[in-house]
């Protein structure tokens, strides 16, 4: 019988002390015995700190020799580390024009106007918001301000789904509706969804990423009382992911309190539609206690939140609506 033999055409490079190739740090080997001990250390003394929590803090916080060369002094860092550094992509959002000439000549030309959107807001802001806290107010308000006043054909596509997301619900939630104005949002909507993959929706901006994901479970949210209960939570499954892919799930401490506050909001309320998923299909749930470690967000109204966080007059501030939604929540 013929003995067939494996030759490795291109062989690893000999890493002598003045090569410049930094050694390879990683074996199938290494890695699985980091993992093992990773794993016991998270069982050593601490339950509630979930394996995952700890092996993210190991990746963060390790630094490595090289095992290959005893000579070299200097400490390599992880690949994890080396990505971070990273610059983001230069195209950060996707603009208007990127669906087509005809959808942005619609958008822009068949929008209903400022006079007829600004009650859809209000009515947003005053009977849905305080039920689906998913958003800032005055950054809502902000953002809507910026709409009219910078509405092009490069006009962020994130930003314009949360701005229909959010009138098209305060419409159709309206005593009067005005059928005109919801039909041609919910197109609008439905043509950005229709184009954009949302389970495969590239996240290179955590702002645009973030309004792409709000606007998704404000719809999905206000459509869920009107279907069955397998199909209205048909979205969570994909919505999670997503959001895990933001890290929304790891508790993020330091920054701005308006967006630790907003990221804890937005969480927390997949994790309510978890529960009721649960309880309308008897399905179990998609997120574990064990995997996240995102604080209840808190009981100040958005107005209030950067300043009263060291407030000695906070307990005045502290909102009865969120002290319901947090009882809703526990």
């Amino acid at each position: 019988m013929r003995k067939v033999e494996f030759v490795n055409e291109n062989p690893i490079p000999s890493t002598g002390s003045g090569s410049d190739t930094p050694p390879l740090l990683d074996t199938w080997g290494s890695v699985i015995e980091r993992q093992v001990e990773i794993i016991k250390k998270a069982n050593d003394g601490n339950n509630e700190v979930p394996v995952w929590a700890v092996a993210e803090a190991e990746e963060v916080s390790s630094t490595r020799h090289s095992t290959r060369d005893r000579n070299l002094t200097s400490i390599q860092p992880s690949r994890a580390q080396v990505l971070r550094q990273l610059k983001a992509p230069l195209a950060h959002v996707i603009h208007l024009s990127n669906l087509g000439e005809p959808f942005a000549l619609t958008v822009t030309n068949q929008m209903p106007s400022r006079e007829t959107c600004q009650p859809f807001l209000e009515n947003f802001i005053h009977s849905i918001h305080p039920i689906v806290p998913l958003c800032d107010t005055l950054t809502l308000r902000q953002l809507y301000d910026e709409f009219w006043a910078t509405l092009s054909p490069s006009y962020s596509v994130e930003a314009l789904a949360l701005i229909v997301s959010v009138l098209y619900t305060g419409a159709a939630n309206s005593t009067v509706i005005d059928v005109q104005s919801c039909s041609t949002l919910l197109r609008f909507f439905d043509k950005i969804f229709g184009t954009i993959d949302f389970a495969g929706y590239h996240a290179r901006n955590i702002e645009a990423s973030m309004q792409i994901l709000q606007s998704y479970i404000i719809m999905n949210t206000f459509k869920a009382s009107h279907l069955a209960p397998y199909s209205a939570f048909g979205f969570l499954p994909e919505t999670i992911r997503f959001a895990q892919s933001l890290r929304l799930h790891v508790d993020k401490k330091p920054g701005d309190p308006r967006g630790r506050e907003l990221r804890r909001r937005i969480w927390w309320h997949l994790l309510f539609l978890d529960v009721e998923s649960t309880i309308a299909t008897g399905l179990p749930p998609i997120i574990h206690r064990s995997g996240y470690t995102t604080q209840l967000p808190s009981l100040f109204p958005d107005d209030t939140i950067p300043a009263l966080m060291n407030s000695p007059q906070t307990a005045r501030q502290i909102s009865p609506i969120y002290i319901a939604i947090q009882g809703h929540y526990q």
